[in-house]
């Protein structure tokens, strides 16, 4: 019996918490020297009177906006809740889903106010908002160009479908003046595949329904999302057409966001039993199973999933964790690869971690120590890279990294503990 040498210590959870900015204690301000005061001329306005400011100017900060739609290739109508990504030099820094109408916007001026926001961004609003992105922030002291422009080269945003490829539109230099709307961003099917984020159910959805699963929508995507409003709405949204899927995820999400892990489960499992076609249900469900470390449980949604449609960069993701922890090395080797070669490779560097993890376990130590490198390159300060240095030295000394050989097992082997039930992540840094 092949044994298991390496384990996978891996954390998935989200990532939560901005770094507080350090600052310095303030110094003593040097004694002012007295300033000889002008003589009054007749200019002057009489004593008491305040002067008049001339010929200066009031800064003002105004929000810009960005705009625009998304559309299906072959005219089918987009449903709710398609994610709209914001990104900057191919990572992904906010999100916002589409109405009804296909319709979205992003208000660069303020933080992300997403109720359920992704957690497999990478970074956060600190990077937006007065952070080092290409020179500052989306704040007043950093990106700014004047009054109301924001420089936004380096940013873009494209629509995130899984097996769809979407138009990208570059945003360049924008002023609050400018026209928001960027225009119509296509997405075009990469193949005929079985399962798709869309619910075709929920699309049958009557008026009423859909009214109230919009009503659902606004009520999450204020400044203090009030998911009690939310999940009533939902509630009505279901009893009116009870085949809703896309109103029985979003009622999961709401519990799983006020901690209602029973509930939120039988919601998702209502959304699946309603449209066995809808991915996120999927994903959701197979969190969870990961959460709980019922990794068979977990590799079977997956496997599901991917068997339907198998595109979905996420659903990789979670099959990789699933089935390292269930011993299926090849099944996980095979997985991180097809993250690699994705457009999202960049959002998921755990991919070599895990790659590297379950390439030594096969015996390839030389390409399990390059992943490593990858992971060190792509994350130097991720709470992994201590141990993952320490393992390389090891390696380096007992002479493994110059002939392919079995790896040893580090001293403790800490299993990985599970995913958070809202969504797969980066691991906390």
């Amino acid at each position: 019996m092949k044994k298991t040498i390496c384990c996978l210590p891996l954390v998935i959870c989200l990532l939560v918490g901005f770094s507080n900015a350090q600052q310095k204690p303030p110094s003593t301000p040097p004694t002012p020297t007295p300033q000889p005061q002008p003589q009054p001329t007749p200019r002057d306005n009489p004593p008491g009177q305040q002067r008049r400011p001339e010929n200066r100017q009031y800064e003002f900060q105004r929000p810009v906006y960005v705009t625009g739609k998304v559309a299906l290739a072959d005219g089918t109508p987009v449903p709710h809740g398609v994610r709209v990504e914001l990104l900057f030099n191919g990572q992904v820094k906010r999100q916002e889903y589409t109405r009804s109408d296909g319709s979205f916007t992003f208000d660069l001026s303020t933080p992300n106010r997403g109720a359920l926001a992704d957690a497999s961004m990478s970074g956060g609003d600190e990077d937006l908002f007065g952070g080092p992105i290409g020179g500052g922030g989306l704040s007043s002291g950093g990106m700014s160009r004047g009054i109301g422009r924001v420089d936004l080269s380096g940013f873009e945003v494209r629509a995130s479908l899984p097996g769809y490829s979407s138009q990208t539109v570059l945003l360049q230099n924008r002023s609050s003046l400018d026209n928001p709307d960027i225009g119509t961003l296509i997405l075009s099917p990469l193949s005929q595949t079985k399962a798709s984020t869309i619910s075709l159910n929920s699309l049958k959805a009557p008026k009423d329904a859909q009214k109230s699963f919009d009503s659902a929508r606004k009520s999450l995507q204020k400044k203090k999302p009030d998911f009690e409003k939310a999940i009533k709405d939902l509630d009505k949204a279901v009893k009116e057409y009870p085949s809703f899927a896309a109103a029985w995820q979003l009622i999961g999400e709401c519990k799983q966001a006020t901690n209602d892990m029973p509930g939120a489960k039988d919601a998702f499992q209502k959304a699946l039993a309603a449209d066995d076609h809808f991915i996120s249900p999927y994903l959701s469900l197979a969190a969870m199973e990961i959460e709980s470390s019922r990794w068979t449980e977990a590799e079977q949604i997956t496997k599901q999933l991917l068997d339907l449609n198998p595109y979905v960069v996420r659903g990789h993701f979670l099959h990789a964790i699933a089935t390292f922890n269930n011993g299926n090395m090849d099944a996980a080797v095979e997985s991180a690869r097809t993250i690699q070669k994705s457009d999202e490779a960049k959002n998921y560097p755990l991919s070599h971690y895990i790659l590297g993890f379950a390439l030594a376990n096969k015996g390839d130590v030389g390409s399990a120590a390059s992943e490593f490198q990858t992971f060190l390159k792509a994350e130097p300060d991720s709470r992994y890279a201590t141990r993952i240095k320490t393992l390389l030295n090891e390696w380096q000394q007992k002479g493994l990294l110059s002939a392919p050989g079995p790896a040893p097992a580090p001293a403790t082997t800490p299993a990985p503990t599970a995913a958070p039930a809202s969504a797969p992540a980066q691991p906390q840094e």
